[in-house]
């Protein structure tokens, strides 16, 4: 059985300032160094490890931004009993797709990454 770990997002004012790592490992509960006192706190921007790791060795979470084969961009979620890989064009495994994918930021420090680009328009067009 894999190690449930997290990372949740630490925000002071609205802005993102970091993370914190928490989870049950080697048989004990390592706990947020928020200050946080109620477990609803900890959880509300966690992320949890997904047990694997992108074609770079990147450890892989939910909220994680991915790019699949170097053109498809999209965001790590837990869903339907598994984690997924959700896009504009759908939403497939993320153990199907591990392979070709490489983390590239994450939600909370990068949420532009999802945006979709401006399309440039030049005049006459």
């Amino acid at each position: 059985m894999r190690e449930l770990r997290y990372r949740q997002a630490i925000y002071t004012n609205g802005k993102f300032r970091g993370f914190h790592f928490w989870g049950f490992s080697k048989g004990g509960f390592t706990s947020p160094e928020t200050g946080i006192s109620f477990i609803e706190d900890t959880i509300k921007n966690s992320g949890q490890f997904t047990g694997l790791r992108d074609k770079n060795g990147v450890e892989i979470y939910e909220g994680d931004v991915y790019l699949w084969r170097d053109k498809e961009r999209g965001e790590v979620v837990y869903g339907h009993a598994c984690f997924d890989c959700k896009s504009a064009k759908g939403r497939w495994s993320l153990e199907s797709m591990v392979k070709d994918l490489v983390v590239i930021g994450n939600i909370h420090e990068n949420p532009d990454l999802l945006e979709p680009k401006a399309e440039s328009v030049t005049e006459g067009e």
